[in-house]
């Protein structure tokens, strides 16, 4: 995710703090499915102010997890997953399309 390099990077889910060393998506994913319904991973250490994931997942007959990609108060991207239809791959395409598409418009995003 980050060129080969492990980052620390902050998350807040269900309304508590926690930090997670990250290097790839699926260290994105172990960390996120700590959160019962909700969480932010900040990508930037301007936090709020900076880039960031927001998440909000709903259990019922079928499971969704709603992804959106923030800059500040801007969406840049929307998402929803049927967890139940289309699985974890679907998360991890998500994140590879998001991912790819930063590094293609902003270069080193999490230098900021």
């Amino acid at each position: 995710m980050f060129g080969g390099e492990t980052r620390t990077l902050h998350f807040v889910l269900d309304g508590k703090e926690k930090t997670f060393e990250v290097k790839t998506l699926n260290d994105m994913m172990t960390a996120m499915w700590e959160a019962e319904s909700n969480g932010i991973v900040y990508l930037q250490s301007s936090r709020e102010h900076g880039l960031r994931l927001e998440f909000d997942i709903t259990l019922g007959n079928d499971d969704m997890l709603d992804l959106r990609t923030m800059r500040g108060d801007e969406t840049v991207g929307e998402q929803t997953i049927n967890l139940d239809k289309a699985g974890p791959m679907e998360i991890i395409r998500s994140f590879q399309t998001v991912f790819g598409d930063l590094r293609a418009s902003t270069g080193a995003w999490w230098n900021e």
